[in-house]
């Protein structure tokens, strides 16, 4: 089968399409010469039409709110035939702009379980497509000594999500304050409102990380930390959660639903609900490296075997044969 990305971002790029090629299916992501990403309309049009009509793909997947034009290239795929998934990667705080984009596709997987009842009430195919790792990427690597730490937050600072706030407040700034060795990449963390005080915390600041980095700097961390912008779901999580696990990392995370559901915490993950239970955590566990090391192994071992992107693109297969037939 052929099957084609309407975007490059690393989710798709190092991981879903990655997937497909890990089943022997033919890919093609629209990057480089073909990228449609922040492209004129017009562009976005010629260069689409260009890879159907040559290449003839099975399939295309569009995934969240990728920089491209959503309605036109809906448009374009739907009056070539393509058969068209959607993946709404942003559920469900953003369930409203999913829905728009969904009524226009073949069929929609969700990261949030919750959704897919509300998207089949209007009508719409839908099924649950949680995040995923790739164990080509996510993999342990030889540490880098400058990056070296007790603890990492790979994450951008989204203030208007609440859950993002606790996380903050619970698993992040208990470790500043404290005077532990914290390293923090990602934007917006320097900004006007951010959380993090420059002023206090500037050394831990360290700016954006190239995606492809994050192998070293999770293998280099002596704990991985996750924060999330939804609490409600049972399936969703940041995508940081299945590619720290996949890394090898030992991960401590604010407690959600979804990581109680997907994991067992204290044998794959470890998980908070407050800051003294993280400082208290993070303490014991950088003072007992053997059960650091235990748990990171048993989280690797579970990530890597039933939830990498191998895992993922054979869940899409199989659940839309009946739809492309």
């Amino acid at each position: 089968m052929r099957v084609l990305f309407t975007n490059c971002a690393p989710v798709i790029k190092y991981g879903l399409a990655r997937g497909f090629e890990d089943l022997g299916h033919e890919v093609f992501v629209h990057e480089g010469e073909y990228r449609l990403f922040g492209m004129p309309p017009d562009v976005q049009c010629r260069r689409l039409l260009d890879i159907v009509r040559g290449w003839r793909p099975d399939l295309a997947i569009t995934e969240g709110f990728p920089g491209v034009d959503l309605g036109l290239v809906c448009d374009v795929l739907r009056r070539e035939k393509v058969f068209h998934v959607y993946w709404a990667i942003e559920d469900p705080p953003l369930w409203d702009l999913s829905r728009r984009v969904a009524e226009r596709c073949d069929f929609t997987f969700t990261t949030a379980a919750e959704a897919v009842p509300r998207y089949r009430a209007l009508g719409l195919r839908a099924e649950v497509l949680p995040f995923a790792c790739w164990p080509g990427l996510h993999r342990k690597v030889e540490p880098d000594p400058a990056r070296v730490c007790d603890a990492v937050l790979v994450a951008n600072w989204y203030g208007q999500f609440p859950t993002r706030r606790e996380g903050v407040r619970t698993i992040l700034l208990p470790l500043l304050e404290a005077g532990l060795d914290v390293h923090v990449y990602g934007q917006g963390w320097d900004a006007p409102g951010s959380p993090v005080d420059h002023r206090r915390f500037d050394r831990a600041l360290k700016g954006l990380l190239p995606y492809e980095e994050l192998p070293v700097v999770f293998s280099s961390a002596r704990i991985v930390l996750g924060i999330h912008s939804d609490a409600s779901s049972s399936t969703q999580t940041a995508m940081r959660t299945f590619e720290a696990l996949g890394c090898g990392a030992f991960y401590l995370t604010h407690e959600t639903p979804a990581h109680l559901h997907l994991f067992r915490p204290g044998e794959h993950l470890v998980v908070s609900d407050s800051p003294v239970q993280t400082l208290e955590l993070a303490r014991y566990y950088l003072d007992h490296p053997e059960e650091r090391a235990r748990v990171a192994r048993a989280g690797q071992l579970e990530a890597c075997s039933k939830h990498s992107y191998r895992h993922r693109a054979r869940h899409i297969l199989d659940t839309i044969a009946p739809w492309m037939r």
